[in-house]
């Protein structure tokens, strides 16, 4: 018996529609796209005490954040200037002498919690104060920014204390504060323990 005209034409067909069934749609370029949500996961850390409660790095919805940072090589007697996040520090002509390489680092972006380094270790006593000023304009209702100060970590008293010369500019949405050293700094409200 010959093969009815029209089952050698749907034959290919067939054949065509069973390697996509296979296939699927791994190949084409809308695919599903999975995630590893093992490797992404991370843990965000408020502050260096154990206030903050860690994020459990075991389950599905946590996110990877990266810590934004940037380096500045400043000559001191010129001055200079490094930010990351809202954070800005403004280094002043003759705060140090000879040349060094200031970081500034925040955990995430909006973090109120910034790490401050220079290297050489040598050159964190400053001759003259640095400010560091955090833009609060976009993170706080203006109420609140009207209380806020800025803290630094003491590793030694495993404390947080306020910043002498901690000021608050309404005009700008800002809080900034005079350091003569670097250390890891927080912008809170008065009487909140932390964010």
């Amino acid at each position: 018996m010959k093969p009815h005209r029209h089952e050698s034409r749907l034959r290919p067909l067939l054949a065509a529609a069973a390697v996509a069934l296979v296939a699927g749609c791994s190949i084409l370029p809308t695919k599903p796209v999975t995630v590893n949500h093992e490797a992404t996961s991370a843990r965000v850390i408020e502050s260096p005490t154990t206030e903050a409660t860690p994020i459990d790095t075991t389950k599905s919805d946590t996110i990877q954040v990266a810590p934004i940072t940037d380096t500045e090589s400043i000559v001191g007697l010129v001055g200079g200037s490094a930010a990351a996040g809202h954070f800005k520090v403004s280094v002043p002509p003759t705060a140090f002498l000879g040349v060094a390489d200031v970081t500034v680092r925040v955990p995430y972006p909006n973090a109120f919690q910034v790490d401050l380094a220079i290297s050489p270790d040598d050159k964190n006593q400053f001759q003259t104060p640095v400010v560091l000023s955090m833009d609060l304009s976009q993170t706080l209702p203006d109420y609140l920014v009207a209380q806020c100060v800025v803290q630094w970590w003491n590793p030694d008293m495993q404390t947080w204390q306020p910043v002498n010369g901690s000021t608050v500019d309404m005009a700008t949405l800002s809080v900034s504060a005079p350091l003569h050293h670097f250390s890891t700094y927080r912008v809170t409200v008065q009487g909140r323990a932390s964010w």
